[in-house]
Parts: C-alpha cells; structure tokens; sequence
C-alpha cells in the first residue's frame, strides 16, 4: 500500500529482486518493477495497492508477476524525500 501524496519531490520506485541472485527478478513478463511513473489504478483517497505474485490479482498495472519457488524482497525507493519523510508525518 503506497499513501496518497508520498513524502517526495521527485519520484518513488519499487523493484523486487531475486533472493538467490540479488539481481531484479527475472519473470515471464521481463518486468520487475513499479514506479510513480507508471500508469497505475489508483484508490479513490489517491492511494495505490501494488500486488506480488504469479498470478495477477486485480488490474495488472499494479501488479509485479514473481516466480513460483523463488524468493524475492522488495527495495522501495523514495527520489528527493521532503520533510515529512523524515519527521515521521
């Protein structure tokens, strides 16, 4: 879940990267990541869900395939964070 109005003066990101590898995760779809940048479906405060699976759930602009049997962690990256980033608000 992804607050409406994120706490940056640029852009976020979120890339999943394989545990075994530490390289972005290798999918079908050759896509490993989501970024303030995309055109994704958002909630009706602003807000946005992204979903992490093999199979899409919901609409798949928010969705990032992973691969059966492999694990991955997700880097959430925050460009030129403001303030409230930092002050907790």
């Amino acid at each position: 879940h992804v607050p409406a109005n994120p706490p940056v003066s640029a852009f976020w990101s979120l890339t999943l990267y394989d545990s075994a590898t530490r390289s972005m995760v290798h999918n079908p779809s050759n896509d490993a990541a989501r970024s303030s940048y995309d055109d994704l479906m958002l909630n009706d405060d602003g807000s946005l869900d992204l979903h992490f699976g093999p199979t899409e759930r919901g609409d798949e602009r928010n969705w990032i395939e992973t691969v059966p049997g492999r694990g991955f962690y997700v880097m959430f990256r925050l460009y030129s964070p403001t303030a409230p980033l930092f002050d907790g608000t």
